[in-house]
């Protein structure tokens, strides 16, 4: 992976956008251009998706990160870096920027914000301590084993009974410990595991994982699916950088429910046999999701239509006929007068913007629980204040993703998704992006408009690079640009106190949490409730998907909080989980964070006129929201053209570059004459043993 990320490095600085040398503009000592058209701080999945659309585009193109890894908090971590708890590298700490006035210089120019996209850490614990009791898996010198006796203080004595061996009877041997002295818990636990080398079997799990195993757990910062139908699965195949990543499917979304954890029903035939619902519910059911089939067709035909200008006809009909056909049939009726009318009442309900989607649900007589399920599994809102609007279009996205793969209508990366930043990075730098890592940016240089002219807005002249962090004798340097893009807090001056704070909980568990399940694949919905009205997002991960590994599961938690810091909810729902009958897991490990939302904030360019800032996606399930977004960024920079267009030039460039290292090339030479004398020397000696043969029976 790094030799393919250093050559493709080493691509951007020879290419642009369309795969030819560009010597258009001066390049100093450390291979930057005096000028860009974009410039974009942060490698969040948003900026990366449009940092390949715009390279590919033909514009010049400098990706900047403060840290050295891609992502932000669409970033996939390994174990050991987790693990260092103080590392500015991941961590917020206190900013240098920190009393919320605007950051002016002399020449107008805008201060960035430090660290304003690094979550802040709540807590983090790996298992110490188990109650040993009789019954209690422990590891022993001779093997696994279980107490059979107490482990009281005042005792003794001690028996184990050696699972791994087994006597002339079929029953195992039982290993006696005795003159234990009298002493506290924790003394007499350091005096069995130093002594007699005992220690439960958690711990010592734990101790491995975390010393020996670390680097096999890929952690996600916000992990993410994608539905398999939608603005994601377009872009990575239109795109082509599908080529870099690798999808599992999902078998099945879980409700915790009353009764415990239950699949939510995804297609006709489990409306009909989920025990989550009643008969009267089923059909409630199925009814509501005939109505937001019809009304995702309606604005798959709406957007067809607005697309006629710019497509052929033929295109046009073909891409809305294949939506129509692909997405779940079993869901599809004649459109008859009723059918109509309902649809037509439905979208004036859109339109007017009166009642929400929780108010809409209610409106169609639907009992409480169903009206849970249907915002929550289905919609995946994360609240009751969503519009109708946004509640319907989620709710017909996840309808027209059902039957394209497998059982429910998402996918899951392998490695995280934290591959998809990265891919996308890949991609662009392949097309001439520059990408400059452990690099801040200081400020942003404005150019003020003359007083004559008061309608004429600031625009944004360049970006001030602080020194490099790797090189103690470089200097800040003054790079152009005709564009600037920005995550949401960047410029703290233009941001208010955030309202609410996206809450996570990474657990690593022992063993798996859905005993009955082949694999640990699956999507958990725990609905609001009383104390906490938001809904928690759970994704349940294992070594299928290269997360973990073997005999591990990941566990990830997120859900909305107004209250920084409080990690309450989410330690309640882990607990909820484990205590599940479904489950034998014990959590081993656990690390909690959070990082501000600031999805009240609509436009914080201040006037700038080529200021772009990228709002927060907030708490979603799905990548497919990312990919909306840095479409309508790129459409205001590059009105007109194809979003994440292939480059038929650059596909021949990347065909005639996909060559390995000399080195590597003499080596694949030596194996494929070893190969090759090989073939020849078995061919050789099936043809004697075969003359043998003939031989023998003609003697015969």
């Amino acid at each position: 992976i790094l030799d393919s990320r250093l050559r493709f490095s080493t691509l951007s600085t020879m290419t642009n956008g369309n795969g030819n040398v560009d010597n258009s503009t001066d390049i100093d000592s450390e291979g930057l251009q005096s000028h860009y058209d974009v410039i974009l701080y942060g490698t969040g999945l948003i900026q990366s998706i449009l940092a390949s659309a715009l390279a590919r585009a033909g514009k010049s193109v400098l990706h900047c990160d403060d840290a050295s890894y891609y992502g932000q908090t669409d970033a996939v971590l390994t174990l050991p870096y987790v693990l260092r708890n103080e590392d500015d590298e991941l961590w917020q700490k206190k900013s240098e920027n920190d009393d919320g006035e605007t950051k002016y210089d002399d020449d107008d120019g805008l201060r960035i914000e430090k660290y304003h996209t690094r979550p802040t850490l709540h807590s983090t614990h790996n298992l110490t301590e188990v109650v040993m009791t009789p019954g209690t898996e422990v590891t022993t010198p001779y093997g696994s084993g279980t107490i059979l006796s107490n482990t009281t203080a005042s005792s003794s004595s001690l028996k184990i009974s050696l699972s791994n061996w087994k006597l002339a009877d079929g029953t195992s041997p039982t290993l006696h410990i005795g003159g234990i002295p009298e002493c506290d818990k924790t003394q007499r636990d350091e005096y069995l595991l130093t002594k007699c080398q005992i220690q439960p079997t958690l711990i010592a799990q734990t101790k491995q994982l975390l010393q020996h195993q670390s680097r096999s757990f890929a952690l996600d910062v916000t992990p993410a699916l994608i539905f398999g139908a939608g603005a994601a699965v377009q872009g990575f195949l239109q795109s082509g950088v599908s080529d870099y990543c690798e999808f599992q499917t999902v078998p099945a979304i879980l409700y915790l429910s009353s009764k415990g954890l239950l699949d939510v029903p995804c297609s006709k035939g489990t409306v009909f046999t989920t025990k989550l619902l009643g008969p009267l519910e089923k059909r409630q059911l199925m009814k509501l999701l005939q109505l937001v089939m019809d009304y995702g067709t309606a604005l798959e035909t709406e957007k067809g239509e607005q697309e006629e200008a710019i497509g052929t006809e033929e295109e046009v009909v073909q891409s809305i006929n294949e939506r129509q056909l692909n997405q779940g049939r079993s869901l599809s009726r004649p459109q008859n007068k009723k059918v109509v009318d309902e649809m037509a009442s439905l979208k004036e309900l859109v339109q007017n913007n009166t009642i929400t989607f929780a108010e809409w649900c209610q409106s169609r007589k639907l009992s409480q629980h169903l009206s849970d399920l249907v915002q929550h599994a289905l919609a995946l809102t994360t609240s009751s204040d969503m519009s109708l609007k946004e509640g319907l279009t989620r709710l017909a996205h996840h309808v027209q993703g059902l039957g394209q793969f497998g059982t429910t209508a998402f996918l899951c990366p392998l490695y995280g998704s934290g591959e998809f930043a990265q891919a996308f990075c890949r991609s662009a730098a392949v097309h001439g992006a520059t990408y400059l890592l452990r690099r801040s940016i200081q400020r942003i240089q404005l150019a003020t408009p003359i007083e004559e002219n008061k309608e004429e807005k600031k625009k944004v002249t360049g970006f001030v690079l602080e020194k490099s962090r790797d090189d103690p004798e470089s200097t800040m340097k003054t790079i152009s640009c005709t564009h600037a893009i920005l995550s949401c807090g960047a410029l703290s001056s233009k941001m208010k106190t955030p309202k609410r704070w996206l809450l996570r909980r990474i657990s690593i568990l022992s063993h798996a949490l859905l005993i009955k399940a082949d694999h640990q694949r699956h999507v958990i919905i725990i609905p609001p409730s009383q104390s906490h009205p938001f809904a928690i997002h759970g994704l349940v991960l294992d070594s299928s998907v290269r997360v973990a590994p073997p005999n591990c599961t990941v566990l990830h938690l997120t859900t909305t909080t107004s209250t920084k810091g409080d990690e309450t909810t989410l330690t309640r729902a882990v607990e909820e989980l484990l205590s599940q009958e479904t489950t034998n897991a014990k959590e081993l490990y656990h690390v909690c964070f959070s990082y501000p939302l600031f999805d009240d904030e609509q436009d914080n360019s201040d006037g700038v006129e080529n200021l772009h800032i990228i709002p927060s996606v907030g708490q979603t399930l799905c990548a497919d929201d990312s990919f909306v977004l840095a479409r309508q960024l790129f459409e205001k920079i590059c009105p007109g053209i194809e979003f994440l267009e292939r480059s038929e030039q650059m596909e021949e460039t990347i065909a005639q570059n996909r060559f390995v290292s000399e080195g590597e090339d003499e080596e694949r030479e030596v194996l494929d004459q070893a190969a090759a004398t090989f073939l020849d020397e078995k061919k050789e000696l099936e043809n004697e043993t075969t003359q043998e043969g003939k031989e023998q029976e003609a003697n015969s």
